[in-house]
Formats: structure tokens, C-alpha cells, sequence
């Protein structure tokens, strides 16, 4: 009877049976009827009217209670995790991406708010989105809705924040004369927008987006791009830094000015980089390139040096010019015929480039800074 009573106590542990099961299960063990506790136990078959009859099976069904308490306060913490748990799972999606944002402004009369809207592809589907005095980081996914986050600073007026959708145009839409300061951070389709249009004075981030046409406008601000495809990508910054990578497409023109260029692991037709003060550093490792067959490759600065690491390959053909004043350029390049090659002025082309299938023509050209190809 002991064994028996110990396997009621383990079915009320494991859940099987509930609290008022497992004390008729005792009650039943008086000898007038013997249940089946290895098929399990079924509440009609329950002997309701019986009743202890010494104090062992008294002192066993005490116990039994304790048990039944202790394993109560047990199951407490465990319920209300499953009940948050719950809870969780039933929040909406906005207000999931809304806890992960990171970023929050100083100062105590800052205010945030969450919006969602689903996004349908059309042919030309635009994106539009402005900061004031605060950041855009954009992060792209697969799927059709946009989560954005905004944090906002008034100063008086109308304190109206909407993200609204006119024609195939979606758009942040407020007064900028009424706030201080206004950041995005938003989670936003990977692939549905042709035309993305971001302005900010501040730095703007965007990692996994696809389209078209790609403007960033800043000031004061870096750009850092990665894992972008667009056909034409147009960034200007005034006075910060523009940082690439993974980025694949058929046009990009990035100029700043006092601000570094970066370029890395990309694939780009005709590149524009234009910038003062700043490095230009063009450095990659992929194998090879998959954009076009004929590249062309631009890169302009003044009293910071240009640096090129070429892609390699048997396939790949280069024609480049480089001009500097009052320092040098260097030349690593393998199997290369010059055409020219002085101290501030190099021309000349590799001698796989007339019958190379990927064709790249390199212009390079800063002062008082040396030049370096690889």
C-alpha cells in the first residue's frame, strides 16, 4: 500500500491528477476498492464516501497536503513565467523591435513613440524619412512592414508625429519648427521599396536594403552603409566620415568633405568618391566581380592619401592614372606596362587588360599626400 500511495504522490507531482484526485485516490485504498495507478486514473471511477480508517493512511494524507502546499508555492513562479511567456507571444511585433532600440537621447523631456504600417510593393514604392538633431539607423528584413521608433524633443506648437503612406510614397510627417530633436530607428522591408530618400544632421546607419535609388543626406553626421544593393546610390555628408560595405550596385557617388571614405568587400560598376581632408581607402577580398564586365573607378582628394587594394584575378584587366603633387605614388600591381611613370604622375595598364573579361579603369587623384595601388 505504501508503493501505491508513493505513486499517487508522484502522478500529482508530474500533473497528472489534481489535488482532490489524489486524496479520493487515498480514500480508495482502504480495501474496498484497489485502483489501477499503471493505466492511470479516471475521476468517474473515483470512491467519493470512504474515508481513513487508521492513522497511518491519516498521518500519510497530512503529509500528503503538505506536499500539495509546498508544491503550490513551487508552481507559482513557474505559472507566472508561463503566464509572461504568454504575454509575450501576444505582444505586437512593434512592440518587440521597440525593446531592442538602443538608442535614446539625453535630457529628461525626451518622448518616444511606435509606429507600424504594412508596406504593399507597387512599381515605384518610396521610403522618407527625416531626423532632426538625432540619428537614423535603419535595419532592413524580409518581410512587409515597417516598425518604426521614434524619439522626439518639442519645443512648443503642434507635437503631431505621424508615419503616413500618400500614393506609393511612405513618410514621416511633423512639423520640424515645433521639436528640438527627432531620431528614427526602424525595422523596414528589405525589398520593397524602389526609391529610399534619408535626411538627417546627424549619423545615419542602414544595413540590409535593396532598391533602385538610395539618397542619404547628412551633416555633422557619418554614413555607414552595408549589405546594400541599388542600381544608383547618391550619399553626401558635410562634415563626416562615409563608411561601405557589401554594397553592390551599378552607380554610387559618395562625397564629404573633412570626412574619410571607406570602401570595402564591394562590387560596384562606376564609383564617384569625392572628399577633402580625408583618406579614400578602396580594399576588398572578394574573388570576383559580378556587377558589370566594364568598371570605372574615381576617387578624388585633397592632403590625405588614396589607397587601392585590387581585386585579383586572371580575368580582371586594369588601366589606371594616378596624379598627386609634392609626394609619391607607388605601384604593386603585378604585370603592369606603364605608359608613364613619374613621381606625382603614373599611367598605365596591366597586361591581361585588352583581352581581360572584366575590364577596370582606375582615376586617382590627390596633394601633398601619396597615392599607394596593390
Amino acid at each position: 500500500m505504501v508503493e501505491e500511495k508513493m505513486k499517487i504522490l508522484k502522478m500529482l507531482e508530474e500533473g497528472k491528477i489534481t489535488a482532490d484526485e489524489a486524496v479520493n485516490l487515498l480514500n480508495s485504498l482502504d480495501g474496498k476498492s484497489k485502483p489501477n495507478l499503471d493505466r492511470g486514473y479516471e475521476s468517474k471511477n473515483m470512491q467519493n464516501n470512504t474515508q481513513p480508517k487508521n492513522k497511518t493512511e491519516s498521518s500519510f494524507t497530512m503529509d500528503l497536503e503538505k506536499k500539495i502546499e509546498v508544491l503550490s508555492r513551487d508552481l507559482e513562479p513557474k505559472i507566472k513565467k508561463a503566464a509572461k511567456t504568454i504575454m509575450d507571444t501576444a505582444d505586437s511585433f512593434a512592440e518587440k523591435i521597440a525593446k531592442s532600440f538602443s538608442y535614446s537621447p539625453a535630457g529628461p523631456q525626451s518622448n518616444d513613440m511606435t509606429f507600424e504600417m504594412y508596406v504593399s510593393k507597387g512599381d515605384n514604392t518610396q521610403l522618407r524619412l527625416k531626423s532632426k538633431n538625432g540619428p537614423i539607423h535603419i535595419k532592413g528584413y524580409n518581410g512587409d512592414k515597417i516598425t518604426a521608433k521614434i524619439k522626439y524633443s518639442c519645443k512648443g506648437g503642434s507635437q503631431k508625429i505621424e508615419l503616413l503612406k500618400v500614393d506609393n510614397t511612405y513618410y514621416l510627417n511633423y512639423d520640424e519648427a515645433n521639436f528640438t530633436f527627432v531620431a528614427i530607428e526602424a525595422f523596414v522591408p528589405e525589398f520593397l521599396f524602389s526609391r529610399v530618400f534619408f535626411e538627417s544632421n546627424s549619423n545615419v546607419y542602414v544595413d540590409a536594403l535593396s532598391g533602385d535609388e538610395i539618397t542619404i543626406l547628412t551633416n555633422d553626421g557619418s554614413i555607414e552603409l552595408k549589405n546594400i544593393s541599388a542600381k544608383n546610390m547618391k550619399l553626401e555628408s558635410a562634415r563626416g566620415n562615409i563608411l561601405l560595405e557589401n554594397i553592390t550596385g551599378e552607380l554610387l557617388r559618395a562625397e564629404s568633405c573633412n570626412g574619410y571614405i571607406d570602401v570595402k568587400l564591394s562590387d560596384i560598376a562606376k564609383m564617384d568618391l569625392l572628399t577633402s581632408n580625408g583618406e579614400i581607402n578602396i580594399d576588398s577580398s572578394i574573388r570576383e566581380l559580378k556587377a558589370a564586365n566594364y568598371y570605372e573607378w574615381n576617387a578624388e582628394t585633397s592632403n590625405a592619401a588614396i589607397k587601392l587594394n585590387s581585386f585579383r584575378g586572371f580575368d580582371i584587366g586594369y588601366d589606371f592614372k594616378a596624379l598627386t603633387s609634392l609626394n609619391g605614388i607607388h605601384v604593386h600591381i603585378p604585370s603592369v606596362d606603364f605608359i608613364e611613370n613619374e613621381k606625382n604622375f603614373v599611367k598605365g595598364m596591366t597586361k591581361n587588360y585588352p583581352s581581360a573579361s572584366k575590364k577596370v579603369k582606375i582615376n586617382l587623384e590627390t596633394s601633398n599626400a601619396p597615392i599607394t595601388l596593390y
